[in-house]
């Protein structure tokens, strides 16, 4: 609500000197004046106040000064509710085509009305309701209505309320009354015309709803606007596939309405011009992953005008478009490439886009995640995507392969088969960087601490308890990452990042080595069934393989006695106690074997796995 009434405050003070210096203001009448900015109710005046009461209704008198979409409430409460049964009578509607009468929202009766207001100056109408349930709208000074509607269940009308549409400032006079015979009109002297005011009143007669045309020397037939998008701050859903960016887009075309001759206006070369006073591009965004069409809308800020006809327009804007083909497979050092098409709304086949010969690389003024590593941007062809939709319920029509001599957007042929012309549109493809030290450290820290702590388990002895609690200490560890990581991570199915393929290898790598120490306990905290065969006592025992591997020598001590649980088994009689111990030595031998054999085999897998991510 503030918002709103600062826009009517600012527009008080600049658009309101404009229209006295215009002189809009109703001639020997003192009104009510009041102004609009966006699709909002704020003021409910009792129809007693404002309207001329009869016997069997009430008639309403005003003037209104906008561009487009005068809206006007009939309702029995003030701020009616949602769902409230009110009356809206549109005038100017659809960019100031139709006019239409409104009950709850439901429009009722709809008529055309090209160019039934004008934004520089006040025009007149009369809106009468009368008891029975009619509803009449017409121009001042005409006592034929230009729209009308009976309601069989009529509302019984206590207040008026006027507004405009998004973006559109509307200036109303409405409870006018002449002047008192012994009154005096108190006249001030009106402020001079300056060289701008001249310049503005040239372009009084300019429909901003109509795009400009290029000059018969122009090489095309369309106008060009040239475009580019500073990007000021990015943000990538990677899970729902949706990119936001909020930026400024620069514009910049000629309009040969809008030209004078400086030596005429005092050497004035340029102004500024409010986005309501001339044309602007509808620009749109054809991928956008938002319905609401408030996205669409580019704010009201003011353009520069040259005396050549030149128009520089940059208005903030705020994208969000689908990102198809993301890609995660070196998720978190990954990058992304997204795209933005942009485009005109309508009178498509009056215009072209081009992009603007200019650096496209820009720098994020906020730092995000993301990293802005490349922009770049082309002029395609393309059909309109309603034409896309009309090809796919089967319509006749056949694509024409170029566009740019064709005035009509959509022709006849020979055959009578309809075809619709191409027009432009700009792709900008914008290239990200993750920024991913953070990542680094919540990520590949924890996946290398655990690496070491399974390699670190094959140097420890298969008597003791650190064996085992190590590498399960890495299988709890690595569990715990897989499902954070899992519920980071958006469901791509084809996309696997190189990370979790690399902590998925270690998980399956410990469970392998939980097993083979479990083996290897098995082998070493029992008395031996049977001798080992003397020839791999031979190898165990060699040098090279004890230096090789690292195998204790026979003259260092190890504790057979470990875990015997008093479970001692029966050894056959023909073995002594000293054949015992030599034994179960050599499957002790054998297991640190495979302890230091499995070090130098995972070794090497590790660093395949970080050199792999």
């Amino acid at each position: 609500m503030k918002a709103i009434l600062v826009a009517c405050t600012f527009f008080t003070a600049v658009y309101g000197q404009t229209a006295s210096t215009l002189d809009n203001k109703p001639k020997g009448l003192i009104c009510r004046e009041e102004y609009s900015y966006s699709h909002h109710y704020l003021r409910f005046h009792p129809v007693s106040d404002i309207a001329n009461l009869t016997s069997d209704g009430f008639r309403l008198d005003f003037k209104v000064r906008a561009k487009s979409n005068a809206h006007i409430m009939l309702s029995a409460n003030p701020f009616p509710k949602r769902g409230e049964e009110t009356y809206e009578i549109v005038i100017g509607a659809n960019q100031n085509r139709n006019s239409d009468i409104r009950k709850t929202g439901n429009s009722k009766q709809r008529i055309a009305s090209p160019s039934i207001l004008s934004y520089h100056e006040a025009r007149g109408f009369w809106i009468y309701f009368h008891k029975d349930g009619r509803v009449l709208m017409g121009r001042e000074n005409d006592s034929m209505p230009i729209v009308m509607w009976k309601d069989t269940m009529p509302v019984r009308v206590r207040f008026i309320s006027f507004t405009t549409w998004r973006d559109v400032i509307g200036q109303w006079y409405f409870d006018c009354k002449k002047y008192q015979e012994e009154e005096k009109d108190i006249v001030t002297n009106p402020r001079p015309l300056t060289w701008t005011d001249k310049i503005r009143q040239n372009f009084m007669d300019i429909d901003p709803y109509v795009a400009p045309q290029p000059s018969d020397s122009a090489e095309s037939k369309r106008t060009v606007v040239y475009t580019h998008l500073a990007t000021r701050h990015i943000e990538l859903d990677e899970k729902r596939s949706v990119i936001d960016v909020h930026g400024i887009l620069i514009m910049s075309w000629t309009d040969e309405r809008l030209k004078w001759s400086p030596e005429e206006y005092g050497n004035v070369t340029s102004l500024v011009l409010q986005s309501w006073e001339a044309w602007i591009p509808d620009i749109m965004l054809y991928n956008a992953a938002d319905i609401n069409m408030d996205l669409y809308t580019l704010p009201e800020v003011g353009m520069i005008v040259t005396n050549e006809g030149s128009v520089f327009w940059a208005p903030p804007v705020h994208f969000t478009a689908f990102c198809e083909n993301i890609d995660l497979r070196k998720w978190p050092k990954d990058t992304q490439t997204c795209e933005l098409r942009l485009g005109f709304w309508s009178q498509q086949h009056l215009l072209q886009m081009k992009k603007e010969n200019t650096s496209y690389v820009e720098d994020n003024l906020v730092e995000t995640e993301w990293k802005v590593a490349d922009v770049s941007a082309e002029t395609v062809w393309i059909r309109t995507p309603w034409a896309n939709a009309a090809i796919e319920l089967g319509m006749d029509i056949t694509l024409l392969e170029d566009g740019t001599d064709l005035v009509d957007p959509v022709a006849t042929d020979d055959d009578g088969e309809k075809e619709i012309v191409v027009h432009t549109s700009m792709a900008v493809k914008l290239t990200l960087e993750r920024r991913n030290s953070s990542y680094n450290t919540i990520l590949v820290t924890p996946l290398a601490m655990i690496l070491m702590f399974t390699l670190i388990s094959f140097w420890a002895l298969p008597l003791g308890p650190i064996k085992l609690a190590l590498q399960c200490l890495s299988l709890l560890t690595e569990t715990l990452f897989l499902l954070a990581t899992w519920r980071a991570l958006p469901a791509h199915a084809d996309h696997v990042p190189s990370i979790v393929s690399a902590y998925q290898t270690a998980f399956i790598m410990t469970c392998t080595s939980i097993v083979a120490a479990v083996m290897i306990i098995c082998l070493t905290r029992y008395p031996p069934v049977r001798k080992m065969p003397s020839v791999i006592t031979l190898v165990l025992t060699s040098e090279w393989i004890t230096t090789l591997f690292f195998l204790p020598t026979s003259g260092e001590q190890v504790n057979v006695q470990y875990n015997s649980l008093e479970e001692t088994q029966q050894i056959d009689e023909g073995m002594n106690k000293n054949d015992d111990i030599d034994g179960q030595r050599s499957w002790v031998l054998l297991s640190t074997l495979i302890d230091r054999t499995m070090f130098f085999i995972y070794t090497i897998l590790f660093f395949y796995i970080f050199s792999a991510f």
